[in-house]
């Protein structure tokens, strides 16, 4: 996980240049771990911060994928989140 962080911040370049060199280090880890643990992410992190974070990570995970592969992705995360969705009692 510290690798993956470490290839995505030196992959999108430094700082003011349109890169990820200001992705927080510690940020994209926990966001990482409370995914991998299913808890609440821990620390003190603005919203703004947590979603660019959350597009960044994202984005580099799903790079790599063709036109298929992601629309299968899409489908899944989409089969699941109805499941998870029906299976909730009522308001």
């Amino acid at each position: 996980m510290i690798g993956f962080v470490g290839q995505v911040r030196v992959r999108g370049g430094g700082y003011g240049d349109g890169g990820y060199g200001d992705l927080s280090p510690g940020l994209a880890e926990q966001l990482i771990l409370s995914v991998l643990r299913d808890a609440a992410l821990r620390g003190q992190f603005g919203e703004a911060a947590t979603a660019y974070a959350q597009f960044v990570l994202l984005k580099e995970l799903v790079s790599g994928y063709g036109d298929g592969q992601l629309n299968a992705l899409l489908a899944e995360a989409r089969d699941g989140t109805d499941r998870w969705i029906a299976g909730r009692p009522g308001p």
